[in-house]
């Protein structure tokens, strides 16, 4: 977790905003009109992304406060919240990225986003009830 080029890298590139192109099986397949097989997000490489960042900002503190990756990827967390999720794949990425902010904050970061992350994300809470 302490790797100063991999864990950023994996990251910036699994939660960042697809862009409109999606690899299935060796393939490139630009998104047609209709087609939903493309999200906004990398529905596979995000999920993958925000389980391993549970699993290690919930070991230690000190992991979770490094800037990068916690610290930096609040913003991508609200994106990913915004958007209304379609699949069931979009819904995963969801709870995921309200568990890894309900750890951040149970260390006390990310304080500064409280008032709008609790706007976003209660529809999405009543909704895992």
């Amino acid at each position: 977790a302490r790797h100063k080029g991999i864990l950023p890298f994996l990251v910036s590139y699994c939660l960042s905003p697809s862009d409109g192109i999606d690899f299935k099986e060796g393939e490139e397949s630009e998104k047609k009109d209709g087609d939903d097989n493309v999200g906004l997000f990398r529905t596979g490489a995000a999920l993958p992304a925000l389980v391993l960042l549970c699993h290690l900002a919930r070991q230690s503190r000190d992991i979770a406060e490094l800037e990068m990756p916690f610290q930096t990827i609040v913003p991508d967390l609200q994106a990913i919240l915004c958007v209304g999720a379609e699949t069931n794949e979009e819904s995963g990425i969801q709870t995921w990225s309200l568990v890894l902010l309900r750890i951040l904050m149970r260390y006390g970061l990310a304080i500064e986003h409280v008032q709008s992350l609790i706007n976003i994300a209660a529809p999405r809470v009543e909704l895992m009830r």
